[in-house]
Parts: structure tokens; C-alpha cells; sequence
């Protein structure tokens, strides 16, 4: 193998694709996301407020945790595959 830029290893894959798949999961989620169902009503303003929003974000939070403890895993991993270095003789 030539001596320049050297193939990214398997966990480097990895970690991109995780990151990728996390991001394009929260894009569907955020453009998926109900609109306001409460709509102009004063009359239901303060019950609909109480709930407004809860799914995204719960949702968010939720997927944002999954890709952390993802990330720990898979940078876990990276780290602990990386090829020994030998010193030139």
C-alpha cells in the first residue's frame, strides 16, 4: 500500500454512519412534527398550551440521547482498534 493518506478503518465508517443516520432521523422528525392543533381558539388557549410541543421535544431528546450513548460505544470502539505504531529502526 502506497505510504500517503491512509485508509480509514472500519469504526471510522462507522462513526460517520451512525452520525448521518442520526441526523437524517431527526430532519424526519422535526419536518414530520404536528402543526398547532389549537389553532386561534381563546377559549382553549391555556389547555391546548399545556401540551404544546411535548412530542418533538420529547422526541429529540430521546434520539439525541441514543446518539450519544452511540457515540460513546462506537468511539469506545475506534479507540481501542487503532493499529500499533512501531517505532522505525
Amino acid at each position: 500500500m502506497d505510504e500517503g493518506i491512509p485508509m480509514p478503518r472500519i469504526a471510522t465508517w462507522a462513526l460517520v454512519i451512525w452520525t448521518v443516520l442520526m441526523g437524517v432521523l431527526a430532519l424526519i422528525g422535526l419536518a414530520t412534527a404536528a402543526p398547532d392543533p389549537c389553532g386561534y381558539d381563546l377559549g382553549s388557549i391555556a389547555y391546548c398550551a399545556a401540551d404544546q410541543g411535548a412530542g418533538p421535544v420529547l422526541g429529540m431528546q430521546t434520539l439525541g440521547r441514543i446518539w450519544g450513548i452511540g457515540m460513546v460505544v462506537l468511539g469506545a470502539t475506534w479507540v481501542m482498534t487503532r493499529p500499533t505504531r512501531h517505532a522505525a529502526h
